[in-house]
């Protein structure tokens, strides 16, 4: 685990120019992500590096108090509480206890910007490099590493950009919320992708989102080389037009099997529908 005074020393060393472009500024980030051997193509995926990864990318151009103070051990473990549990806002109530921390003990001294914008801000970054986070393989897969690169910190250069432009942190946290889209389906896509590749399940480039449902066709290891298997998740209760649409989509890319899977829970009458000769081979 890398020392985070040590990677806020090196930030600050690069100096505080406001007047970077944003080629500049990106070729700071890089250069810095190097020296601590962090691949600038491809984020990391543990807690740690992530956060690591972060600092940088959010501290080039920043005041070394605010460096400073995400080195605290109680603000690192509320990213981390939010990073497991995959909600931001956990954030926003911490924030506000370590501004009555402060003012009943005076730890922190004085505070000469508002720690509640510096956690949305922060982890409006956080979130977006953990939505880009892949493995090699799907790097290759989507698109060269070049473009990979320049993706993802252009991204993050232009979302600190609008960020330092809002006064208000209501905005700011209106913005977060918008920019990392937490809502209760992208929550489930980010478990069950998680998990399948905690099984060592890969992914195919079958990657369709709507409003209210993602689908996927994952390889499951078999004895036999892999399984095809169409994973269709919905917002909301499962119900039986949700089951026909899964069994049309297997039907449609030929996959061995589908899996159902709702951000609620499965209705019983699609429960009862699954069951059904014509849909063998679909599980919920």
């Amino acid at each position: 685990m890398l020392d985070l005074a040590t990677v806020i020393s090196a930030i600050v060393k690069m100096g505080a120019k406001k007047a970077w472009d944003s080629a500049k500024r990106r070729e700071a980030v890089i250069k810095l992500l190097k020296r601590f051997k962090l691949d600038p193509a491809n984020p990391p995926t543990d807690f740690d590096s992530i956060y690591t990864y972060t600092l940088i990318e959010y501290g080039v151009d920043r005041p070394e108090p605010i460096l400073n103070f995400f080195r605290y051990k109680f603000v690192k473990e509320a990213f981390e509480q939010a990073f497991y549990k995959n909600n931001p806002s956990i954030l926003d109530k911490e924030a506000e206890g370590v501004i009555e921390w402060n003012e009943e003990t005076g730890r922190l001294g004085r505070i000469d910007y508002d720690p509640r914008r510096e956690f949305a801000s922060f982890s409006t970054v956080f979130h977006s490099i953990i939505d880009r986070t892949r493995t090699p393989a799907e790097v290759k897969r989507d698109q060269k590493l070049d473009d990979v690169r320049n993706d993802i910190h252009n991204s993050s250069s232009e979302i600190i950009k609008r960020l330092d432009t809002l006064v208000n942190l209501d905005k700011v946290r209106d913005e977060r919320d918008r920019l990392i889209q937490v809502t209760p389906l992208n929550i489930l896509a980010r478990q069950m992708r998680d998990w399948f590749k905690t099984l060592n399940y890969s992914f195919e480039n079958h990657d369709i989102k709507g409003d209210s449902y993602f689908e996927w066709i994952i390889n499951v290891p078999a004895r036999r080389g892999y399984d095809r298997v169409l994973v269709y998740g919905i917002d909301g209760e499962g119900e039986v037009n949700d089951i026909e649409m899964l069994r049309k989509a297997v039907e449609q890319h030929h996959t061995k099997e589908g899996w159902l899977v709702a951000e609620r829970r499965i209705g019983q009458s699609a429960r009862d529908s699954i069951s059904r000769p014509e849909n063998q081979g679909l599980y919920c």
